[in-house]
């Protein structure tokens, strides 16, 4: 699992050194649709968050304003950086998302689950045993104790442009 993972102090240093780089491909469907791929591969890592909605491709979790706030204060600012590198690039108005989505109480993070023909390819650890596990889709309203995640790319469509974000890792 090798990439930086992400604090508000590498994050402001790999932005003001020009150490972050942004590369735009386009995507093999047809039309203006595009990704936009972070160097170095960073990874964001979460802290004792509840599943809101999982589903065998991506999971939900979400997390209390009141309880969190530095976290999300930290999205914010990351969200921030992310949108100033892609900017320039962006032709038309476009909406660009953010890493999160916020609501009046909560706020939550959408992660993509890796997998291959043969099942999925990041690591699960059972927080009890400390023991890697198999993967099973987790019920609503069980704490996540740890996750760690890629910020896989950026992704422009004709009116949008959002985060992958993409597990390497779960305890819970």
């Amino acid at each position: 699992m090798s990439g930086i993972i992400v604090t508000g102090n590498t994050l402001k240093n790999l932005t003001e050194n020009g150490g972050l780089k942004i590369a735009r491909r386009r995507q093999k469907k047809e039309g203006d649709n595009y990704n936009y791929f972070v160097s170095p591969k960073l990874m964001l890592e979460f802290h004792n968050g509840i599943v809101s909605y999982a589903a065998p491709t991506y999971i939900v979790i979400q997390y209390q304003k009141v309880t969190h706030i530095g976290l999300l204060s930290f999205l914010r600012y990351v969200s921030e950086c992310f949108k100033r590198l892609v900017k320039p690039y962006v032709v038309n108005e476009k909406t660009i998302y953010n890493l999160y989505l916020e609501k009046e109480d909560t706020f939550s993070v959408r992660c993509h689950l890796p997998r291959n023909g043969k099942g999925y390819t990041f690591k699960v650890v059972d927080s009890c045993t400390k023991k890697e596990i198999e993967y099973t889709v987790p019920n609503k309203n069980v704490t996540i104790d740890y996750a760690l995640v890629d910020i896989k790319n950026l992704w422009e469509s004709s009116e949008k442009i959002g985060f992958n974000l993409e597990v390497r890792c779960l305890e819970y």
